[in-house]
């Protein structure tokens, strides 16, 4: 970010979204993948005096959990696309959203180092409990995105558990999440108290 901090707000912003959309092609095209293979449509069923089957290139399963997963290079290829996208966005988009949003169109924050000096100002300074908003803002990122990849890589078969498990992993997730979320909007509307006392930018409109 230090070579940004001459940069405008507009142009900063932007250059931080186009940053992320790389990440959100590997992104989509590993839970495509797998979206795709465990579909009723890519596998087949075949019955047996011990229970109901399934079988997709995933591995073989059993009333939905993968009892035989079948490892190889393209499940291998698809978790390391998906790991190596996961990160990026996690991070950048609840920057982006939560931190930068509010400075948009206010007088005094014109530029992007104008704008992280009161981010950090805002971190190291405000009350207690702005304090532990964030660190809970931070925590739930780092969980969500540990959990995330977890259920993952149990539909892949790379980390084995049964069926409830995976499914908590995904609650986990889910539950994980929304704390972000909520945690981002009170850090976001912090922010806008902030800038509420700043004029805002006025543009000019040709008539």
């Amino acid at each position: 970010m230090f070579v940004w901090r001459d940069l405008d707000m507009k142009t900063a912003s932007k250059r931080l979204r186009i940053m992320v959309m790389p990440f959100a092609v590997p992104f989509l095209t590993a839970v495509i993948f797998v979206a795709y293979q465990i579909s009723p449509g890519q596998s087949f069923n075949f019955f047996t005096r011990y229970g109901v089957f399934t079988y997709s290139s995933l591995g073989l399963r059993c009333f939905g959990e993968l009892v035989f997963p079948m490892i190889n290079s393209t499940t291998l290829f698809v978790a390391l696309l998906f790991i190596s996208s996961l990160i990026p966005i996690i991070i950048v988009t609840p920057f982006t959203d939560f931190f930068i949003r509010p400075f948009k169109d206010v007088t005094g924050f014109e530029s992007f180092e104008k704008v992280c000096e009161a981010i950090k100002s805002f971190i190291a300074q405000r009350s207690k409990r702005e304090k532990l908003l964030f660190a809970a803002l931070t925590l739930t990122i780092i969980l969500a995105c540990l959990f995330l990849l977890l259920w993952f890589l149990s539909l892949l078969g790379i980390l084995t558990v049964n069926f409830r498990f995976s499914t908590f992993l995904g609650l986990l997730f889910v539950s994980n999440y929304l704390v972000v979320l909520y945690s981002g909007f009170r850090i976001e509307r912090a922010l806008k108290k902030i800038c509420g006392n700043c004029p805002k930018i006025v543009k000019n409109r040709s008539v």
